[in-house]
């Protein structure tokens, strides 16, 4: 049908352009956002899923640095327990030298005054002074029992304590489940060097300056040899415990990066767009917006086609016809 009033040739053509417009609009969108879905109408079930993920993904890398820091506390008590093994082999060394009763002169009376200490009277102060040191490093109190800022802190949270030896959790994983969670145990060592001091004596140690004789200093570093090598062992101990959790804590960051990293990928090929079909799908659409261009314009110039069919059959009229509708001459 031809007609003038409703262009259906031009309606056509202009909603095919509609629809060209809006699909080089979202592959435009796409190749500038690089995603497939940029809200929820490109893929309603798709925009869940991928939302689901970035969840579980943001989570993981946040379980990730929660899991850097237990292995971080661990670390940081192994140090110190470290340091507190030290002094324990600088003691033990000391009473090593203190039993070398051949070796060593003992003034028996010597004025406790007198700068010209004996040998075993000079390591023994040697040995209370690392003492000292070793019951500072292991208590929470000073040498008259009063409470102090906790001797071992990270990040301002007491690490030998009893909270810590019953066990604290450390969030390992995205969820709530009690499977996304791990326990970190710390000895608590403040009673542990309580006996060694028996024999050392408690500070302050007043008799630092007492004078033994030969036996005394000899049965001081026997008793002082003795409790080192148990205090070395409890140490050592307590660190193969640690070192232990520091592995397990390990494994733990390389699971849940094998976990990011496959989410990850699941999400994106959900949610991300595949640039080299978007670019020819691209191509394909300027050239069919073009088409469509032109073909609109072909349908606009259609109607037109009744003016050259109404010219055509005013030029068909035959001559006998146009006379008679011709006006007369001398006609009223």
């Amino acid at each position: 049908m031809l007609g003038i009033n409703t262009n259906i040739y031009a309606l056509d053509v202009h909603e095919t352009l509609r629809q060209n417009s809006l699909d080089f609009a979202k592959k435009t969108e796409r190749l500038s956002s690089g995603l497939r879905i940029n809200r929820g109408e490109d893929d309603p079930s798709g925009l869940a899923i991928s939302k689901g993920m970035e969840a579980q993904t943001r989570g993981l890398l946040v379980n990730i640095q929660n899991v850097q820091d237990g292995i971080n506390l661990l670390r940081y008590v192994d140090g110190y327990l470290d340091d507190v093994q030290d002094v324990l082999l600088q003691i033990r060394d000391l009473s090593v030298r203190m039993s070398n009763q051949a070796a060593l002169s003992v003034h028996v009376g010597q004025d406790a005054n007198d700068l010209i200490p004996s040998d075993m009277n000079r390591l023994y102060k040697e040995i209370l002074t690392m003492g000292y040191h070793l019951w500072v490093m292991t208590r929470d109190e000073d040498e008259f029992f009063n409470k102090l800022k906790p001797f071992a802190e990270f990040g301002e949270k007491a690490v030998f304590n009893d909270s810590f030896e019953f066990g604290e959790c450390l969030q390992v994983g995205p969820d709530a489940d009690p499977s996304h969670r791990i326990e970190i145990f710390i000895d608590d060592i403040r009673q542990t060097f309580t006996d060694f001091f028996l024999g050392v004596g408690v500070p302050p140690w007043n008799n630092i300056n007492g004078l033994m004789d030969g036996d005394g200093y000899l049965n001081q570093a026997k008793s002082l040899l003795t409790l080192s090598d148990q205090k070395l062992g409890v140490i050592s101990d307590i660190r193969a415990r640690l070192g232990a959790q520091d592995r397990q804590l390990q494994h733990t960051v390389q699971d849940l990066q094998n976990q990011y990293i496959n989410i990850t990928a699941g999400k994106s090929r959900i949610e991300d767009a595949d640039l080299a079909q978007e670019i020819t799908g691209l191509a394909r659409n300027q050239i069919l917006k073009q088409s469509a261009n032109a073909a609109a314009a072909q349908a606009n110039v259609q109607p037109l086609a009744v003016v050259d069919l109404l010219g055509a059959i005013y030029d068909g009229l035959s001559p006998g016809l146009a006379r008679q509708s011709a006006p007369q001459p001398g006609a009223a």
